[in-house]
């Protein structure tokens, strides 16, 4: 059984360029379906397709020349995120004390109590979705839309992103949510439709026998995992912050406030 998606091909190739580019052997066109690298004296030549494959390296999922990429470029990181927020944590302070001032309050202190984070952009996921004895992997884009999810990043999250990028929690995404969104691609979902109605199937042939049954559930029960490969986009921040202030008496007053630098919608945690 073959599943096929129009904008694989597209997409590995877009992935693999870049890719290259970005670990310092950027590929040009040679002919139509072959790209090749000069560097130092070394001449290699790449392609993504099966009829080119016998001059050039051939990269698609699956192969070991693809699965070696994607490997380098989710430890090295391959990733164009914008940092929306400059000091978020000074303007988190000047914003509390100008909230305490518009009502007649004499501002003390603020302190930063949590701090969220929210990704929007472009999200490149390899997906990978397997049964006991067969298996269905693709590359694809997540579209998040501005505000669609917020992390809990606690007080270090007040810190400018760190790079290397270590997990995609840090920028305010978390590995469910992508999961949820790769089960709505089309050819993960036709490969699990069919497995679970292969499924059924066995185990209505296997009647009573609870070794069989179990063996068949364990064999054609689809599994998925979603690993982020690549990201392109910003990174915003939602700041609690609990300003202290007075009015002129001994008394010491108390509130928090909510500062961020857009608009939530649609807000989901994980």
């Amino acid at each position: 059984m073959t599943f096929q998606a129009v904008d694989v091909a597209l997409i590995v190739a877009e992935f693999t360029l870049a890719a290259m580019s970005s670990l310092g052997t950027p590929f040009t066109p040679e002919s139509d379906g072959v790209y090749i690298s000069k560097r130092d004296g070394k001449i290699d030549r790449i392609c993504f397709d099966d009829i080119h494959s016998a001059n050039a390296v051939l990269y698609r999922p699956g192969t070991a020349a693809f699965s070696r990429l994607v490997s380098r470029v989710v430890a090295t990181g391959f990733h164009n995120l914008q940092d929306v927020d400059d000091k978020p944590r000074d303007k988190a302070e000047l914003m509390a004390q100008k909230w305490v001032e518009s009502f007649g309050g004499k501002f003390r202190s603020a302190e930063i109590q949590d701090v969220t984070r929210s990704f929007s952009g472009t999200a490149t996921v390899k997906v990978r979705t397997t049964v006991g004895h067969d298996s269905y992997e693709r590359l694809m884009n997540v579209i998040v839309p501005l505000g669609e999810l917020w992390v809990s990043a606690g007080l270090a999250g007040a810190s400018p992103i760190a790079d290397p990028l270590k997990n995609p929690e840090a920028v305010g995404l978390n590995p469910s949510f992508l999961t949820q969104k790769a089960i709505k691609d089309d050819g993960v979902a036709e490969f699990c439709r069919f497995y679970v109605d292969r499924r059924k199937q066995e185990l209505i042939a296997a009647g009573d026998d609870p070794r069989r049954r179990k063996k068949n559930e364990d064999d054609f029960t689809p599994r998925l995992e979603a690993h982020l490969v690549g990201l392109e986009g910003s990174v915003r921040r939602q700041l609690t912050v609990k300003g202290i202030f007075d009015f002129g008496t001994k008394h010491e007053y108390a509130s928090s406030i909510e500062v961020c630098s857009v608009r939530k919608q649609n807000h989901q945690k994980p």
